[in-house]
């Protein structure tokens, strides 16, 4: 990954997924361990917005004109919320049709499924409902998830 803020990021996951692990060794609290779960989603999808973001103002700092790195930060700021699959593929669109296509190639079902998994955990949380993503589900979704960041570093870095 060439964006080393989102290398960062990716990594700062994995360690609180980790951290998690270690609080959980206590099965004895079903509800403690749902909401460190719960908790988990709503970071790991706040953490993907955030890549996403940068990896976009990353693509504009190339252009080196500062009026195009500014529209494209408050464009990416006001249109783009859960960084869901299709969500990050508009996105992409909106810079060219063909970025949308590269994103598409090579990327599985099951990662689409595994982002979207957590950015519609993380919607039913703030909507007030409980998530019954496990921590196992968690890293499994987020494993797939780190495919997607690498391709849209190598589109646009």
């Amino acid at each position: 990954m060439n964006c080393q803020y989102v290398k960062n990021r990716i990594v700062e996951i994995g360690r609180n997924i980790g951290k998690i692990r270690a609080m959980q060794t206590n099965k004895s609290n079903p509800e403690l361990n749902s909401m460190l779960d719960s908790y988990l989603v709503v970071l790991i999808s706040g953490i993907y917005e955030d890549c996403v973001e940068c990896l976009f103002n990353e693509k504009a700092s190339k252009s080196q004109d500062q009026q195009v790195q500014n529209f494209v930060k408050e464009a990416v700021n006001r249109l783009f919320r859960n960084p869901s699959y299709n969500n990050i593929k508009e996105i992409l669109n909106y810079f060219d049709r063909s970025y949308g296509q590269n994103l598409d190639s090579g990327i599985p079902r099951a990662h689409r499924e595994a982002i979207d998994s957590i950015v519609n955990n993380k919607n039913s949380i703030a909507h007030g409902s409980i998530s019954n993503a496990t921590l196992l589900d968690l890293e499994s979704w987020h494993q797939k998830a780190i495919v997607i960041f690498e391709k849209l570093d190598r589109i646009l870095v």
